[in-house]
C-alpha cells in the first residue's frame, strides 16, 4: 500500500492508504469513538492537498460526495455506502463503508491483458449495471466510472463506489464498454452485439435500467467463485511482496549495524565489482571491443617507441 500522507483528519485517525485517484486518496480510518472493532472502522476519502485551494474542485468534490450519500439511503448491495461528508481546514472528505476487498484495477495482471472467465466478467459487468440502474432511478449517473471504482470483495461479490453526478448517461455507457473490453473475457456474440449497441451514436437504451435489462448474462455462482479466487491470489502476492520488502529491509539494517566506518565490507566491494562486470551481452561485447582497441593503441605506441630508439641508436653509432 502507498505511504499515507495524513495521520488524521477531523476527528478521524487515518491508517494505511487503500488507493488513490487523480483527485483523492482513500484511507482506512478509525472512528472518533476510538473503538478498534471492525464495526467502527470506515474508509475515508480525502481530496488531495494540492487541490484543496481550488474552490471549484472543492465544490465539485463535495457535490459528488453529497449525491453519493443520497444514494446510500437506497441501501443497494452493489453501491458502497457514503455515511457522511465533512471538511477539515478547508479540505473536504467523505466517510465511506469499508469494503473488505480490492479494486478491480489491482486484479489486472502487471503485464499483458486481463483474462477473466466469461462467468467472472459477466458478474462484474452485470453488477456494475445494477449499481448504475439504481442510481438512474434517482436521476444520478456515475460520470467517472473506471476499474478503480469497482471493488471486488473477499467473497467475490462486487460493489461500486465513486458516485455521482447529474448529467449525460452516455459517459457511463462508454465507461461500461471500456470496462467490459478491458476484462479480456471470451464474450458471446450476444454480448458483443450488446456492447456495440451501447456505444452506438444513438444507443437503443433509454438509461442504465434499460441497458441492464438487455444485458445477456446474469450474476452466477461460478463467477463469484472465480472472483473470490482472484482476490485471494492478489492478496497472496501482496503478502509475498510485503515479506520480501521486510526481509530486504531487515537485511540492509543488519548490514549497516555490522559495517565498520570507512571501507565497505568485502562482500559489498565484490558485489559492486561483479555489478560493474555484469551487464547485457551487448554491453559486455562493447566493453571487450573497447579494451581490445585500447590494447592495440598501447602496442602500437610501444612499437613506435622501439623504432624511434633503434633509429636513434643507428644514427648515434653511425
Amino acid at each position: 500500500m502507498a505511504k499515507a500522507e495524513l495521520t488524521g483528519i477531523g476527528a478521524w485517525r487515518l491508517g494505511e492508504s487503500l488507493g488513490q485517484g487523480e483527485r483523492a486518496v482513500v484511507y482506512r480510518a478509525q472512528s472518533p469513538s476510538g473503538l478498534a472493532s471492525e464495526a467502527h472502522e470506515r474508509a475515508v476519502k480525502v481530496l488531495h492537498g494540492v487541490l484543496a485551494h481550488d474552490q471549484a474542485v472543492v465544490a465539485a468534490f463535495a457535490e459528488r460526495a453529497e449525491l453519493h450519500a443520497h444514494l446510500t439511503r437506497l441501501e443497494h448491495p452493489a453501491i458502497v455506502a457514503c455515511h457522511a461528508v465533512e471538511s477539515a481546514g478547508g479540505r473536504p472528505f467523505s466517510v465511506l463503508e469499508l469494503v473488505d476487498g480490492v479494486s478491480l484495477d489491482r486484479l489486472f495482471p502487471e503485464r499483458g491483458r486481463a483474462k477473466f472467465s466469461l462467468e467472472a466478467a459477466g458478474n462484474l459487468v452485470a453488477t456494475v449495471l445494477d449499481a448504475l440502474a439504481a442510481a438512474a432511478n434517482e436521476k444520478i449517473v456515475h460520470g467517472r466510472l473506471s476499474a478503480n471504482d469497482v471493488l471486488v470483495q473477499s467473497d467475490g461479490t462486487v460493489t461500486v463506489t465513486g458516485f455521482g453526478q447529474r448529467g449525460d448517461l452516455r459517459m457511463d455507457f462508454l465507461a461500461v464498454h471500456r470496462l467490459a473490453q478491458s476484462l479480456g473475457a471470451p464474450w458471446t456474440p450476444e454480448v458483443d452485439a450488446w456492447l456495440d449497441a451501447l456505444v452506438a451514436e444513438r444507443p437503443p437504451y433509454k438509461d442504465a435500467r434499460a441497458a441492464r435489462a438487455a444485458f445477456p448474462l446474469a450474476v452466477e455462482e461460478a463467477g463469484r467463485k472465480a472472483l473470490e479466487r482472484a482476490v485471494k491470489n492478489r492478496r497472496r502476492k501482496d503478502e509475498r511482496l510485503r515479506e520480501q520488502a521486510l526481509a530486504a529491509a531487515e537485511e540492509e539494517s543488519a548490514e549497516e549495524e555490522l559495517e565498520p566506518e570507512g571501507e565497505p565490507p568485502a562482500d559489498k566491494r565484490a558485489g559492486r565489482s561483479r555489478g560493474r562486470m555484469a551487464g547485457s551481452p551487448g554491453e559486455r561485447r562493447e566493453e571487450a571491443e573497447a579494451a581490445l582497441r585500447q590494447a592495440r593503441i598501447v602496442a602500437l605506441s610501444a612499437l613506435a617507441i622501439v623504432i624511434v630508439a633503434l633509429a636513434v641508436a643507428v644514427f648515434t653509432n653511425g
